[in-house]
């Protein structure tokens, strides 16, 4: 046999049998070994046969890439992770080990992951996924893909609604949340009638002297946004 190039682990000559032998390809093709035979009479003039072939063909071992082995995203936003090989055609399947809080991912079988994962906690948390190649009946080498899911920053007020009179001082409203890392702001919507109020900041609600100049209850709207 004449290795073909990209091959190795070959037995090139014997003589009665071919034996067991570990082949590898190292090319992203399917590569074949030819092996040349030809039987000789042993008496006599010593005739040959005619020359007959046997071939083994040995398919590549798939890889798998991956778009990005690292993400983070926000909880409740779709996973989009692409998958490719260098080996055609191959297909890919995952496992996924999911910490307790998470919910939306799941093993699975496609070139693209997409799941919709939500983070139920206020911490972040990782999801990884373990991805295996296959083609042609052969099993690559997986690799591992870890998304971080941050949780939806919460908002905690440290009093409920306050219903004063005009003219009084509002109590200090503080805005905490229970996600780490998170920066707070607010703004007022104030309806015509109300003076006194603070338009706008951040962590906390002043204390402010609020005074109504109608005859009708007004409503001081305060609206967060975290990030």
């Amino acid at each position: 046999a004449t290795p073909p190039l990209g091959s190795s682990g070959v037995v090139t000559s014997g003589t009665s049998t071919i034996p067991a032998q570990t082949i590898y390809d190292s090319t992203y093709f399917p590569i074949t070994i030819n092996y040349l035979a030809r039987a000789t009479t042993s008496v006599g003039v010593g005739c040959l046969g005619s020359i007959a072939t046997y071939s083994i063909i040995v398919n590549p071992t798939p890889d798998v890439m991956a778009s990005k082995l690292r993400d983070t995203i926000c909880s409740n936003t779709l996973t989009n992770i692409r998958l490719s090989s260098h080996v055609a055609p191959t297909t890919f399947s995952w496992t996924v080990s999911v910490p307790s809080g998470v919910t939306g991912a799941s093993s699975g079988s496609d070139s693209v992951i997409a799941q919709l994962l939500i983070n139920n906690t206020s911490a972040p948390l990782t999801v990884v996924y373990t991805i295996t190649p296959t083609s042609r009946g052969c099993t690559g080498i997986p690799i591992t893909v870890s998304i971080v899911v941050n949780p939806t920053p919460s908002v905690i007020f440290s009093t409920a609604n306050q219903t004063i009179c005009s003219g009084d001082t509002s109590r200090t409203v503080s805005i905490t949340s229970a996600t780490a890392g998170v920066v707070i702001n607010w703004t007022a919507i104030v309806p015509f009638g109300i003076t006194g109020a603070s338009l706008s900041g951040t962590t906390s609600i002043p204390s402010q002297l609020l005074s109504n100049a109608t005859s009708s209850p007004l409503t001081v709207l305060y609206i967060t946004s975290v990030s």
